[in-house]
């Protein structure tokens, strides 16, 4: 062991070599480095301590001269955690899917998928009546879209106001060419395949977490704040609270039965029952 050598993990590893004196960053993860941001653990070899491993939110990294240098060891590893995934209504091969700290991830049919674009990945989703239009998003409903089926993406926040969840909602409308609804502290609506937005939604209050419309009576929607449930009939203008019989607690989903506005299943977060309710 080197007594002068220490090290810390933070959004970098930042290493000292004279005992704390002063610290260098020996990763640079946003600035062109190879090991992936926001550490979590370090560990040296029992026995030979110019080894080391970096746990982060990328994965597992490796250095054998005391962090000058890093391999990285995911080739054969699945470690990846998707918030949501879609797959494209015209092409059964072609799944997207946002993931934790390591952007939005696509595949063609390949089991290797390739990154779309950065950051917290969210929601994707495929418009019904075109999917060459698809909107996905970075953390807290930082939308993003796509003309051409995936290949290249632009920012499309244009009219979107307030704060979003960490991961907002997107759903196309199902008959209807140019429509996606989104939301924040109220629901967006875009006529224009996401190129701008413009606030529809009375009747909610707080941040709207999940969303969801039926396809075969597109009238009826509905959007949830914490454990509120709040329905529309009127596509998504007007929301009247209808949370009764609901326990306390944070709705994670919710999804409207394609042929049946009357039937909705709702999933909940916590402990014990009641945490997947079909209302």
């Amino acid at each position: 062991m080197i007594p002068e050598y220490a090290y810390v993990g933070s959004i970098d590893i930042w290493r000292t070599t004279n005992g704390g004196t002063s610290f260098q960053n020996i990763t640079n993860g946003y600035a062109g480095g190879n090991v992936h941001v926001d550490q979590q653990n370090l560990e040296f070899h029992p026995t030979n301590s110019n080894e080391l491993l970096s746990v982060n939110d990328g994965g597992i990294w490796k250095s054998i001269d005391r962090g000058n240098s890093w391999t990285n060891l995911n080739t054969t590893l699945t470690l990846t955690q998707f918030y949501r995934i879609a797959s494209d209504p015209s092409n059964a091969a072609h799944i997207m899917g946002g993931t934790q700290d390591n952007g939005t991830q696509r595949t063609l049919g390949n089991p290797n998928w390739v990154g779309a674009f950065g950051g917290d990945g969210g929601e994707v989703c495929f418009h019904l009546t075109n999917s060459q239009y698809i909107l996905g998003e970075t953390q807290n409903n930082g939308v993003r879209r796509s003309e051409d089926g995936g290949e290249n993406w632009s920012t499309a926040t244009t009219g979107l106001t307030g704060s979003g969840s960490w991961v907002a909602p997107l759903i196309s409308h199902p008959d209807s060419s140019g429509i996606f609804y989104t939301a924040r502290q109220s629901v967006f609506k875009t006529t224009n395949w996401g190129s701008s937005w413009f606030s529809i939604s009375t009747g909610t209050s707080g941040t709207i977490r999940e969303m969801g419309l039926c396809r075969s009576s597109p009238d009826n929607m509905f959007a949830t704040s914490g454990s509120q449930v709040y329905k529309s009939t009127n596509r998504g203008y007007t929301y009247a609270n209808v949370t009764n019989g609901l326990p306390n607690k944070t709705i994670t989903g919710i999804y409207l039965h394609p042929d049946s506005s009357n039937v909705i299943l709702v999933s909940m977060s916590g402990f014990g029952g009641g945490n997947f309710l079909n209302l």
